[in-house]
């Protein structure tokens, strides 16, 4: 079956479809549409009308080959609107990916899933309970780590190893500096007491600098972590390093 009835496809709305193993049903895609959309994969996939190649199209190609079809399932349908439709297909993504361990073939993780998507119960608590950022005049460093943290490991030793070295720094300016924070998605996660710094290089062999350090006093933690940054980042601000104080 390659296609809806066009009374199916009046009646069903918005849906999520899986693509999976025709066999052992494991899905290797996640999907949201309405009418035929859960075939168009399958059909150009298999006529490369548009010539596309993606591990997704990979998948249906061999499967064909091999079993004769793609296992396809629709996991809900009946759905009111896009926007609620789009919001299952990313907790499902999240839910397979994060947590189920399973390797999807989407290029999209999910509508929302960076800032919604599956978090800790601390990760969470992070969130809703960060409060205005303050300036407490000690020279600290602020660094993003976006780029370099996993949410779902938010440990002290994780943060630290984020954030600890391989940054463009300027060598002079950070002898100044007394406390490093980390920051991700614009909260202040941790905050390290810097303890000394030192030459290192990236993945490029580029030399730059890191630090050794521990988690500040409470006194100091307090002040700072869990804190937003609103108003002290320009927002879209691309350079992961900000001085304050030094």
């Amino acid at each position: 079956m390659f296609e809806f009835s066009t009374l199916t496809q009046e009646k069903l709305g918005y849906y999520i479809y899986a693509l999976t193993h025709p066999l052992s049903k494991k899905p290797f895609y996640i999907g949201k549409g309405k009418g035929n959309r859960i075939f168009d994969h399958i059909n150009d996939a298999i006529n490369n009308k548009s010539g596309k190649t993606s591990e997704k199209f990979n998948y249906i190609r061999k499967y064909n080959q091999k079993y004769g079809n793609v296992g396809k399932f629709i996991i809900r349908h009946g759905i009111n609107s896009e926007k609620q439709a789009f919001d299952i297909e990313a907790a499902l993504i999240d839910t397979l990916e994060t947590l189920m361990g399973y390797d999807l073939t989407n290029i999209v993780k999910g509508h929302g899933s960076s800032i919604n998507g599956v978090c800790k119960v601390e990760e969470i608590n992070a969130l809703y309970q960060a409060t205005k950022f303050e300036n407490h005049n000690h020279p600290i460093l602020i660094i993003n780590i976006n780029k370099k943290y996993d949410k779902m490991d938010n440990d002290e030793k994780s943060i630290y190893n984020a954030v600890r070295k391989s940054w463009v720094l300027s060598s002079s300016r950070v002898k100044s500096v007394n406390y490093v924070l980390a920051e991700y998605k614009g909260i202040i996660r941790e905050v390290f007491k810097v303890e000394s710094w030192y030459k290192t290089r990236d993945e490029k062999n580029k030399e730059r600098l890191g630090f050794n350090g521990k988690v500040a006093d409470e006194d100091i933690r307090f002040l700072y972590i869990y804190k937003k940054l609103d108003n002290f980042k320009k927002k879209g601000q691309a350079n992961p390093i900000q001085y304050l104080n030094c």
